[in-house]
């Protein structure tokens, strides 16, 4: 018996194959406390805010949005679902969920996308 590598799974039981995960999610195995393998993947979970999960992913945080962007919703599935920071705010940080934490400060201007 063997393990779905990372970004796959396998949701029905006797199969000789495991399925990619889906876009929009990602397929990380399970480990215990001490890093060792427990079990590979069962089902595909969603994929988290301020990231995309293109088919195959296998933990979320691969795929942060970038600089400049960011992402309120779960289950994206590219780049180019990542929105450009608003303007009068900027985004400096890879996987942002939100666009108000930074305000453009004073002697700045910041564009959409800042």
């Amino acid at each position: 018996m063997l393990k779905c590598d990372p970004g796959y799974y396998q949701d029905v039981t006797a199969q000789i194959e495991c399925k990619e995960c889906t876009i929009g999610n990602y397929c990380q195995q399970v480990v215990d406390g001490a890093g060792a393998l427990v079990s590979g993947t069962v089902t595909p979970v969603t994929c988290e805010a301020g990231h995309y999960c293109p088919a195959g992913t296998a933990e979320f945080s691969r795929f942060p949005c970038p600089l400049g962007t960011y992402n309120t919703l779960t289950g994206k599935q590219s780049a180019d679902d990542c929105t450009k920071c608003d303007s009068t705010f900027y985004c400096p940080e890879k996987g942002m969920q939100t666009t108000g934490t930074f305000k453009c400060q004073a002697g700045y201007i910041c564009d959409t996308g800042s």
